[in-house]
């Protein structure tokens, strides 16, 4: 059969490109070109070296043609970056950077692109949702004015524009459902990073990354409505299979705007990352909480590459105010020197450079006619209308200026335009104050399946570090519930309320510096219930370095300048773990004078959360499952956390460090009680410090 004509070609390539953004029968086309299904289809075919997708697809005996830019979802890639042996490697996350939205925080990113290049960072991972996306048609006539623009290349191009380069940073990205409202129009992620050097595109959605024999999971998690914060990160591990989960070394999970951390799930660490959006309209609506901030990681290796651990840093921050147009995109190339230098300076789209000029133009307040007449006397004539539509434009590219009526009158007002984005965002970690310290809970001395070997490693650690405070938050003991619960003699070793206090006075670690500031829980309480004696009170009177905080609840001052909460409930656990301290937070009308560190014993759980600003750990325990918990169905997690601290002199966190010590099963003895080890060796992450003579 003989080529169909170029022009005639064309006029089918043309017509592919341009007219497909609803399905189209194979028919239609074949009866309008006069040509053949496999011409149609090798058009077609040879459309995807310009970048244009068609896909054929059957329904009910017909044969459909379509434009589709949507990234092939049942593909997962599998990426590996280049690690050197025997270096631990640090990287960075965030997620949902939402450009194209009014409320996006670039001056945010540079902020923290700055901290990614002091602190050695070399990969970035932005996980899902780089851009707002298209809103349709119902919702654009809600929250349209919260858009920049609703066109696909438009956002993507503001985003290549803007977002943040420093030599030597690689940022990869993956796409997520906001970018996939444009995929009939394009694929953002190979847009993107088709467009810049630095940014390479790991997929749609999700993408497996090995980092020598470690494999992490990173994927944007669809948006679920739920009050529980955990819930979807929860529900998303018990849907994985044994096959799936034993795969995977680390989880990285986008698309919930919030921080979260659980150091043992299915074998696995997973973390939730935030945003770097400020809430829109949109979400507020949606009734969406969003904490903004970035993961930093570094990730150390055993001698065969396999973790070793991993030390997470939490960075949160407030949003930043900003206009949109008007700010410094950073740009960190070396010079001749070798020096870094931003090489842009502050950037401004030419309209929004003549707008600015008129509202320089303007002062704070002035009748509308008088401004009218003072425009026209220097040169620019305007009538009524054009003025009232320049103030309007004014105020949708975010200049705070408002037309108001003033006892009949007319009148401009606008408010500061300082231009502050060459502030500070947020002081370096180098800035603050940083102090570590040790967390743990129910200890349960006392109990069969007590483990004062995980205990004494943890707290062995602890004194390498040179850590001076480990908390305790509740139950030291596992207390006489011979009253409550028959048969609960058998579970434990020791009898009586002084048989408590010397047991624990001689098998607590005694480490010179470290002071224990503890709780009495629940079970503690019942040694004062039923033989009237005050166990926290009397211990602390035979161990001058366990500084008994009181029972239940304390706020602890960390060198008089941070309050540490610490809190033992005495309620019943929650499947979802976040469900407990978010409503503790809502229910708390005073929850903004509290502490921004909370410790929680109690619930046997191993969790970290940011939640209305406050950083809250449900501590594990450092003891065995009992019997009563096994019959009980409730979850037993043994270890510990570590918890490096960056503040300000007002006591604000700004950085935190939260450093989990799991202790697997196969770590834990039966009968420990008996004859506990020193410290168990393999757990002992810091080499003791020489002493000095």
């Amino acid at each position: 059969m003989e080529d169909t004509s170029k022009e005639l070609e064309d006029s089918i390539r043309e017509y592919l490109r341009d007219n497909l953004t609803k399905e189209k029968k194979l028919s239609t086309l074949i009866e309008k070109f006069k040509v053949s299904e496999n011409e149609i289809r090798g058009i077609a075919l040879r459309l995807k070296e310009d970048a244009i997708n068609i896909d054929f697809y059957e329904q009910d005996g017909e044969t459909y043609l379509i434009r589709n830019e949507h990234p092939d979802l049942s593909q997962v890639n599998v990426v590996t970056i280049p690690c050197e042996p025997g270096e631990n490697k640090k990287i960075a996350a965030i997620a949902d950077t939402r450009c194209g939205s009014k409320d996006e925080q670039f001056r945010v990113l540079n902020d923290m692109f700055l901290k990614f290049h002091s602190e050695g960072i070399t990969d970035v991972f932005v996980i899902g949702n780089v851009l707002e996306g298209r809103y349709t048609p119902s919702i654009y006539s809600k929250y349209g004015k919260s858009l920049i623009t609703n066109d696909g290349y438009s956002q993507a191009n503001h985003f290549i524009e803007n977002f943040p380069h420093v030599d030597g940073i690689n940022t990869y990205i993956i796409s997520g459902d906001r970018d996939h409202s444009f995929s009939k129009q394009l694929n953002v992620g190979e847009y993107i990073a088709s467009r810049r050097s630095d940014i390479t595109y790991l997929g749609p959605i999700s993408c497996d990354i090995q980092f020598n024999k470690v494999s992490v999971r990173m994927e944007q998690l669809k948006n679920v409505k739920a009050y529980t914060t955990s819930y979807p990160i929860e529900t998303y591990i018990r849907s994985m299979t044994k096959s799936e989960y034993e795969k995977y070394d680390i989880l990285m999970l986008g698309g919930e705007m919030n921080f979260q951390y659980f150091p043992q799930k299915k074998g696995m660490q997973a973390f939730s990352i935030g945003s770097v959006v400020s809430r829109t309209p949109q979400m507020k609506r949606d009734q969406k909480s969003n904490t903004i901030g970035a993961y930093t990681f570094e990730i150390e290796f055993t001698k065969e590459g396999k973790l070793k651990r991993i030390i997470p840093n939490v960075s949160t921050y407030e949003p930043v105010n900003t206009r949109y147009f008007d700010f410094k995109r950073l740009n960190l190339v070396k010079n001749e020197a070798g020096d870094l230098v931003n090489s842009i300076s502050k950037t401004e789209n030419p309209e929004y450079a003549t707008l600015r000029r008129l509202y320089n133009l303007m002062k704070k307040e002035e009748d509308f006619n008088s401004l009218k007449a003072r425009l026209e006397e220097g040169g620019l004539k305007l009538s009524t209308n054009e003025l009232y539509g320049i103030i309007g434009r004014l105020k949708d590219v975010g200049m705070d200026i408002d037309i108001v009526d003033y006892d009949g009158g007319l009148v401009v007002q606008k408010r500061s335009s300082e231009d502050k984005y060459n502030r500070k965002v947020k002081p370096a970690m180098k800035d603050l104050h940083c102090k570590e310290i040790a967390a743990m809970s129910d200890l349960h001395y006392g109990s069969r399946e007590a483990q004062p070997s995980a205990v004494n490693t943890f707290v062995y650690e602890a004194y390498n570090r040179g850590i001076k405070d480990v908390f305790i938050a509740g139950d030291t003991t596992h207390g006489d519930y011979a009253q409550k619960r028959p048969g609960a003699n058998f579970d434990v070793h020791i009898f009586g309320p002084t048989g408590f206090v010397y047991y624990v006075k001689e098998t607590l670690p005694r480490y010179q510096g470290i002071t224990y500031h503890a709780l009495d829980g629940n079970h503690d309480k019942t040694i004062r219930d039923f033989w009237g004696m005050d166990f926290g009170e009397k211990l602390a009177a035979e161990r001058p370095d366990y500084d008994y905080q009181g029972l239940n609840h304390t706020i602890y001052m960390l060198d008089g300048k941070v309050p540490i909460e610490m809190l033992h409930p005495n309620d019943g656990n929650a499947r979802i773990s976040s469900t407990k301290i978010q409503n503790r937070q809502d229910d708390n009308p005073y929850r903004y004078s509290e502490a921004e560190l909370s410790l929680w014993g109690h619930y046997h759980k191993f969790f970290y959360l940011c939640y209305d600003g406050v950083h809250t750990f449900l501590l594990p325990s450092l003891t065995a499952k009992t019997n009563f918990q096994t019959a009980a169905k409730l979850s037993n997690l043994t270890g510990g956390f570590f918890i490096k601290i960056y503040f300000d002199d007002n006591g604000k966190i700004h950085y935190l460090t939260p450093e989990a010590m799991v202790f697997e099963p196969s770590d834990l003895r039966e009968d420990d009680w008996k004859k506990p080890r020193k410290y168990i060796k393999n757990k002992i992450i810091t080499p003791r410090a020489p002493i000095k003579k």
